[in-house]
């Protein structure tokens, strides 16, 4: 504004959520008591994001391996076992569908749930997704809850990639 009494103007942007997104349009509610005790492998290049989300699932009893790059992720799925893989999919050294392909050829994460969180939310980006090799797609900004309903829909699956 120009000062103080002088006014404000503000612009606010949202994302566009397509409405064949089928997580978020559910209206379900997720009991956040499935993250306890879940092994999670996060990924995002965005270290705001990624701490985050990590604290986010932390304090709801994940245990959460936060990687700020596809190689380290790459790395930590090489050495740990985890219940279900987080990712980004914008980053600037790998994109998250490289990286998913990479992780469903390791033996341990062939059938790990993975859910792609990003910024790219049109319809053709979720069917990307899906083939790479994720089980679900979110456009950020996620919510707690959004998050849990794709959780608990992936968690139980037992298909072979």
């Amino acid at each position: 504004s120009a000062g103080l009494g002088q006014g404000s103007c503000f612009r606010l942007w949202l994302p566009y959520l397509p409405p064949s997104t089928p997580v978020l349009r559910t209206g379900n509610t997720a009991d956040p008591s499935i993250l306890k005790g879940l092994r999670v492998l996060l990924v995002d290049d965005s270290l705001e994001g990624l701490e985050g989300f990590r604290s986010l699932l932390e304090l709801e009893g994940a245990q959460v391996r936060a990687e700020s790059s596809p190689e380290a992720a790459l790395e930590a799925a090489s050495e740990s076992e985890f219940d279900l893989i987080l990712s980004d999919i914008g980053m600037p050294t790998m994109s998250g569908y490289e990286l998913i392909a990479k992780l469903r050829e390791l033996p341990a994460c062939r059938v790990v749930p993975a859910i792609a969180l990003t910024g790219f939310g049109r319809e053709q980006d979720a069917a990307e997704a899906l083939r790479a090799g994720f089980d679900a797609h979110l456009g950020k900004p996620v919510t707690l809850n959004a998050l849990l309903v794709a959780i608990g829909g992936n968690l139980g699956k037992s298909s072979e990639y």
